[in-house]
């Protein structure tokens, strides 16, 4: 069978017009993670960049005695030729460390690695497994290959990224080496790619994409498009550069006004001197979620027992408010019970019996949708997100401070307020352009700095502080400060004036 599907991959890829972008492959097995690959130009060939996004959760983490949590997992590489042939072959142990045993509960927290070689071109498979030598836990992963990139002129592959920046002196030591992965730096940019390609949530985080172009001396002009899946231009830019070699490009644009779908972006190159076209290309990825259906309620089908899928659905989505002896009942019910217990679940909680409408659940489900949109990941639907949790118990706050704690605030990412953004600006060989800084109250602090006193933060990362304050309804004012620690836009709640909550 395998000997067969090799075959027809091969057929398909010969009769093929153009190069074939296979996509994002999602691994099978007990560890869950996704893989994808781009290519770029080498010094001898095509330099392939293959490289894996593993949620926390599919591991296994035990605590240190320092008072963090730890896991490792292996990743082994397995490159084929069209004979079949392992032509390549690397294995790499990943050490993963948090502070929190949160961030081992939740998909919205995860870890990357790469690998790259320079290969030929011709048609490859490559294979990822990935195993966690604690939990003894495996996933597998399989990437079809078609190694097309030469080094002519032209536009390496397009790769989408959740963060992208220019590298500074700040990050490296003393020795020269970089202080973080050293596989996403490329080209004077730190990369940290989207191996699912795709932003679920563009109103909070930019679309930043990498390429590599190489061209002649002489003066040359980017130009990218980006079109929804009718076809409709959606997005635009160009930027002139003086060629001669490879330069490493980095630019950003802000889709969050943008429906969810699919969408193609188209990058060209062309030699101002003569203009002729001297590269084009093209890729793919998704805004939103990957299942729109998760953002209402479950819906009901008269007469039909509820399955086991929408029963876990509906248990993940009460599960911020249930009680434990609720959710044991839930549990114990047979599946044609399951809808009765669910409706008095909700009746129990209407704050007006009189009306036809349950007004506490459509609030319920109106914030569910809002958390789904705004908070959620790759890997999470936003609900077990700290911001998440507080939106759904909470709602919107009355009030968000950026940087309550006098810190500059890094990146773009952030959860309130405004940011003054590179939209679609570029930035080239590194030495153009800079890390965008939020706006907000940078040097300034909220009045209530004083309660802040002993709680441990890093104040070089992002901070946000929302304010709930007291109403007729609610005599209590509540504060929940908020920290980037990962850099990756994942908020946590490292002080608040609710108990439990940090």
């Amino acid at each position: 069978m395998e000997k067969k599907i090799t075959f027809l991959l091969v057929l398909f890829l010969l009769l093929a017009p153009v190069a074939a972008d296979f996509g994002p492959s999602d691994s099978v097995g007990d560890i869950v993670f996704t893989a994808d690959s781009r290519q770029f130009f080498g010094t001898r060939g095509t330099l392939l960049e293959i490289y894996c996004q593993v949620p926390n959760t599919s591991l296994k983490f035990t605590p240190t005695t320092e008072g963090t949590w730890w896991a490792t997992y292996i990743t082994m590489l397995e490159i084929l030729n069209p004979d079949g042939n392992v032509i390549y072959r690397k294995t790499a142990t990943n050490d993963v460390e948090v502070n929190l045993e949160e961030q081992t509960l939740h998909d919205s927290y995860y870890s990357l690695n790469a690998f790259r070689v320079e290969m030929e071109p011709d048609l490859y498979e490559a294979r990822l497994i990935i195993g966690d030598p604690n939990s003894k836990l495996e996933g597998a992963a399989v990437l079809p290959l078609e190694i097309n990139l030469r080094s002519v002129p032209g536009i390496s592959d397009i790769q989408l990224a959740s963060r992208a920046r220019t590298l500074t002196a700040e990050d490296f030591d003393a020795e020269g080496n970089f202080k973080g992965k050293a596989e996403l730096v490329k080209d004077d940019y730190f990369v940290a790619p989207l191996a699912s390609r795709r932003q679920v949530s563009p109103g909070d985080n930019l679309l930043y994409f990498f390429m590599e172009l190489l061209t002649d001396p002489g003066e040359h002009t980017f130009a990218y498009e980006i079109y929804d899946d009718p076809g409709r231009l959606v997005d635009s830019g160009e930027t002139d550069f003086a060629g001669g070699g490879i330069a490493g490009t980095v630019f950003s644009v802000n889709a969050g006004d943008w429906t969810r779908g699919r969408y193609t972006i188209r990058g060209r190159l062309t030699n101002d001197a003569s203009g002729a076209v001297v590269g084009e290309r093209e890729s793919f990825f998704w805004i939103g979620p990957e299942t729109p259906e998760t953002v209402t309620e479950v819906a009901r089908v008269s007469d039909v027992p509820m399955t086991d899928r929408e029963f876990e659905q509906i248990l993940h989505e009460i599960g911020l408010i249930a009680a434990e002896d609720e959710i044991i009942r839930l549990k114990a019910a047979p599946p044609e019970g399951r809808w009765t217990l669910v409706d008095h679940f909700w009746a129990v909680r209407d704050s007006d019996p009189t009306t036809p409408e349950n007004e506490y659940k459509i609030e319920y489900y109106r914030r569910l949708a809002y958390v789904r949109e705004h908070f959620a990941t790759g890997y999470s639907d936003g609900l077990d997100t700290d911001p998440g949790r507080i939106y759904v118990r909470f709602g919107p706050p009355d009030e968000i401070v950026e940087n309550p704690l006098g810190a500059g605030i890094a990146g773009t990412e952030h959860l309130g307020g405004e940011a003054s953004e590179l939209e679609g600006s570029f930035s080239l060989d590194g030495r153009q352009g800079a890390a965008v800084a939020a706006s907000g109250n940078e040097g300034q602090t909220d009045s209530s700095v004083g309660e802040f006193m002993g709680v441990i933060v890093n104040l070089e990362k992002p901070h946000l502080l929302w304010i709930y304050y007291a109403s007729s309804s609610d005599s209590s004012t509540r504060k929940f400060l908020f920290e980037d620690r990962t850099g990756f836009a994942n908020y946590e709640i490292v002080w608040s004036t609710e108990r439990g909550e940090y």
